[in-house]
């Protein structure tokens, strides 16, 4: 009896193995043959490619050469690598295959938020401090100035750091955030020394309300934006208190050269009678 139980249990294992073979081959061959097929086949061209139509400058991009490659084999990877290099105004890229021919492309731009002077040139950035463009004049950006941006050998796609830097973007971003100064905006920044930070700000309508700062027109174009000062120490407080100040005394600003909010009120610099 020992023997005949030993020899089908042998027959149910080989049984076994020789339909586990089996399956594999099959299995193999099958995926050989289907992946044989979808990288060979005409119905996994690339035919239709999917983005957001306001993103003008990619249609001149890379992906246009996509179109009649084959969807299954395209490296992804390699295609948003290739872009995120060549476009660095792209904060974020996808591209995602939509069988059995169309790839959609998804992409968050980087928004321009400052200039930054370097030297005799400017160079454009976002929020982040990435360079998206060398040179290039937008008027209605803020001009970020200072002694340690003199030092900078700027490239695109690099990234501006330093504390000075930090700073000036920590002020424009607070200053956005107050709705009593949307009707104001910030021209220029300039960081020598972090005890003595300027603001240059100008009204947004200058017909209403920023032009009795300066009195008559004339005297607009004379002295120019409104110069603030202020400190590093408590950015908000120092922005907030500048908010209180242009809203209080708006009706008293005809003859002020500067606002200095360093101390526990605010110094209102007269301009001289000359």
């Amino acid at each position: 009896m020992a023997k005949k139980d030993k020899k089908s249990s042998r027959l149910v294992f080989l049984k076994k193995m020789t339909f586990l073979i089996l399956g594999a081959i099959l299995v193999y061959f099958f995926y050989y043959r289907t992946d044989d097929w979808m990288r060979t086949s005409a119905l996994f061209k690339i035919r239709e490619i999917y983005c957001d139509p306001s993103l003008e400058f990619l249609k001149s991009s890379p992906l246009l050469s996509l179109k009649g490659k084959n969807l299954y084999t395209l490296d992804l990877k390699a295609v948003q690598r290739r872009l995120k290099a060549q476009y660095p105004e792209i904060s974020s890229l996808r591209l995602l295959k939509r069988y059995p021919d169309r790839l959609l492309v998804v992409v968050e731009r980087r928004v321009a938020h400052a200039r930054l002077a370097f030297k005799n040139h400017q160079v454009i950035v976002d929020d982040q401090g990435s360079i998206l463009a060398l040179g290039g004049h937008v008027p209605d950006l803020p001009l970020i100035s200072g002694l340690n941006f003199s030092r900078l050998e700027p490239q695109v796609g690099a990234t501006v750091k330093g504390q000075d830097f930090k700073l000036a973007l920590k002020i424009l971003k607070e200053f956005a955030t107050h709705p009593e100064l949307n009707q104001f905006k910030i021209t220029r920044l300039k960081i020598d020394s972090q005890s003595e930070i300027l603001l240059f700000i100008l009204s947004r309508h200058p017909d209403k309300g920023f032009g009795r700062f300066a009195g008559p027109r004339e005297s607009r174009q004379r002295w120019g934006d409104l110069k603030i000062i202020i400190d590093a120490e408590n950015i908000p407080d120092k922005i907030n208190m500048l908010s209180m100040v242009l809203a209080q005394a708006r009706n008293e600003m005809g003859g002020v050269k500067y606002i200095d909010l360093r101390f526990k009120e605010a110094v209102l610099g007269k301009k001289s009678s000359e």
